[in-house]
């Protein structure tokens, strides 16, 4: 689900739907410190903030000791706030979001995010000449939004995801 689309995102803006994609080289460009997203962001400039953060947070886990899980963790810790992980966590629990009560939704969406974090932290420091497109896309419908990509790494095919993003609280998140 949320796994390695939400984590695998790099700066780059939405070409206009008649345009050529837009390529961006990620490991070209120095990590940057991550900022909060303008409410007036479209989900595309959703897209490049976490790419920020994301390459800021690949940066912090190359400098972490490698036996350190926890150190890897906590490097990655900043991409959370681009992550709409209530959406994600009533998602995954599907119908039992309703009957569940809040500290079991929060008990999910916790145990969510340990799982992503030690699930794809140490594959991050070895990630290496990432870059991605953005293709062509539709205008978001309400508060919910699509932003087709191609991810390729040196070494790795290139894949083509669909990165889905939630409007809340004024902000583009990504949720799958």
């Amino acid at each position: 689900m949320a796994g390695a689309a939400l984590l695998i995102v790099a700066v780059a803006t939405l070409p206009d739907s008649n345009a050529p994609a837009a390529r961006a080289d990620p490991a070209s460009s120095a990590p940057q410190t991550p900022r909060a997203a303008p409410v007036s962001q479209t989900p595309a400039e959703a897209v490049a903030a976490a790419a920020v953060t994301f390459e800021s947070a690949i940066a912090a886990a190359r400098m972490a000791a490698e036996p350190d899980p926890a150190a890897l963790r906590q490097a990655l810790k900043p991409l959370l706030e681009h992550l709409d992980l209530q959406r994600a966590t009533r998602l995954l629990l599907g119908r039992h979001w309703h009957t569940a009560r809040e500290s079991e939704r929060r008990a999910v969406q916790d145990a969510l995010v340990k799982f992503l974090l030690i699930r794809h932290a140490p594959a991050l420091r070895d990630l290496q000449d990432w870059q991605l497109t953005l293709l062509p896309g539709r205008p978001p419908t309400g508060d919910l939004a699509r932003v087709p990509v191609a991810v390729g790494a040196r070494g790795l095919p290139e894949v083509r995801i669909d990165l889905h993003l939630s409007r809340r609280d004024g902000r583009w998140r990504l949720y799958d």
